[in-house]
């Protein structure tokens, strides 16, 4: 047997939806492989329609990395950045070493985090 799942853009689409967001009002950005590549597709979305504001989301164990991506990427563009931490409901911060999604999440954020500073792409 062979399932199709919906990507993420289509979840986040259909609650945007739901919650009473109009269809026209959502942009989905395009598949990328990293946090920079996809703060570079916001940044030209942000210049391409001028918005003047951005609330992005976040899981929150990753929410550090994606502000500071997003702050140096938004700098100069005019609009207002808040970057929403989302509680992992695999992941609990306050207790992450107790679970193997746990482990995994702060074994491999922290030297993302420590990367993305040496490159100097955290604002």
């Amino acid at each position: 047997e062979y399932y199709l799942t919906p990507h993420s853009a289509e979840l986040a689409r259909t609650y945007l939806i739901d919650a009473g967001v109009t269809p026209e009002s959502i942009t989905t950005l395009p598949s990328v492989s990293s946090e920079w590549e996809e703060g570079e597709a916001l940044r030209l979305a942000v210049i391409r329609e001028r918005w003047t504001s951005v609330v992005a989301y976040a899981p929150d164990f990753r929410s550090r990395r994606s502000r500071g991506v997003l702050r140096r990427l938004l700098e100069g563009t005019g609009s207002d950045l808040r970057v929403v931490s989302v509680p992992d409901v695999e992941v609990r911060l306050d207790r992450w070493w107790e679970t193997r999604p746990g482990i995994n999440v702060i074994y491999n954020e922290y030297p993302r985090l420590v990367y993305y500073w040496l490159l100097g792409r955290l604002g």
